[in-house]
C-alpha cells in the first residue's frame, strides 16, 4: 500500500490529471497520494450516477446484482457501478466509459476498479465466493481496437480488481480472440453470433479452471452476448461457476 501511494505521488507530481468528463486540469497537491481523474466541480454529477435506482429491484445500481438477459439466457450475477445511457450524449457516465475505452491513463483504469470493488465483493460475500479462490479474466477486445487506442481496457479492468481483491498475479488471459465484427454495430442475435464465433478458451486453460469460480470483467455490458458466450466455453471447459462485473450496464431507454 505504502508502494502505491509513493506511486501515485510521482506520477500525479509528474503528470497531473485531466478530468475525465470537463477535460479540465486536476489540482492533486493536496492528495498527491490518491488517484483521482474527477474535478471538484464535476464530482458531485459523477457521484449521483451511482446512486440511481435499478428498475428492476429498486436497490442503487451499485448495491444491485440484477444481470442481463438475452432472450431465455441471462447473465447473473452481475456487480455494476451504473448505468451507460447510450442515447444521453453529455451523461457524466458515458464520458466516463470513454474515457476508460479510448484514453491511455491507467488511472482512470484504476479508479473505476477501485469505484468496482465495492460492488464486487459485496456480490462475492453474498455468494460465499472467497475472491482469493476466484479466477478474474476478460474478453480480449479486438486487434484492429487495441491498435487503435494502444491498449485492451478489459485486461487492465480484470487486473487491477483481481489485484485489490487479493490476487497477488491479477487476471488470467484464459480466452483467444480472432478477428470479428465491431459488437456496438450489431443487434443482440449478431452480438451472440458474432462473439461465439471471435472467441475461444486458450489451449491448456482446462487445467486451471477446472472446478473453479471465474469473474469475467468488462467496462459495459449491453446485450450481455459477449459474457454469455464466454460463460458457456468457461463451463464446458470445466469451470464450477461464472459471475460477471462491470463498471456499467446500458440502460433500455
Amino acid at each position: 500500500m505504502k508502494c502505491n501511494k509513493l506511486r501515485n505521488t510521482a506520477v500525479n507530481l509528474l503528470f497531473p490529471p485531466e478530468c475525465i468528463i470537463c477535460g479540465e486540469r486536476i489540482n492533486v497537491t493536496s492528495e498527491l497520494s490518491k488517484i483521482n481523474c474527477i474535478c471538484k466541480r464535476c464530482m458531485p454529477s459523477y457521484e449521483s450516477i451511482f446512486s440511481e435506482v435499478c428498475p428492476l429491484c429498486n436497490r442503487s445500481v451499485s448495491t444491485c446484482t440484477c444481470g442481463a438477459r438475452i432472450g431465455s439466457a441471462e447473465i447473473s450475477p452481475l456487480a455494476k457501478c451504473f448505468f451507460y445511457k447510450s442515447k444521453k450524449e453529455r451523461f457524466v457516465g458515458n464520458s466516463v466509459i470513454y474515457a476508460i475505452k479510448h484514453i491511455d491513463d491507467k488511472r482512470i483504469t484504476e479508479m473505476m476498479a477501485l469505484e468496482l470493488l465495492h460492488s464486487l465483493t459485496d456480490m462475492m460475500r453474498a455468494e460465499n465466493i472467497d475472491p482469493c479462490e476466484c479466477i478474474f479474466t476478460f474478453v480480449p477486445r479486438r486487434k484492429t481496437a487495441i491498435r487503435k487506442d494502444g491498449f485492451d481496457q478489459g485486461r487492465r479492468l480484470a487486473n487491477y480488481c483481481a489485484t485489490f481483491c487479493g490476487v497477488k498475479r491479477g487476471a488470467k488471459p484464459l480466452f483467444v480472440r480472432s478477428s470479428g465484427r465491431e459488437q456496438k454495430k450489431l443487434n443482440a442475435i449478431r452480438r451472440r453470433k458474432n462473439i461465439t464465433e471471435s472467441i475461444r478458451v486458450r489451449n491448456g486453460a482446462e487445467k486451471r479452471i477446472c472446478g473453479r469460480t471465474v469473474c469475467i470483467v468488462d467496462d459495459v455490458v449491453t446485450s450481455g452476448a459477449t459474457m454469455k458466450a464466454a460463460e458457456m466455453l468457461l463451463l464446458e471447459a470445466g469451470a464450477e461457476r461464472v459471475i460477471f462485473a462491470c463498471v456499467a450496464k446500458t440502460k433500455n431507454e
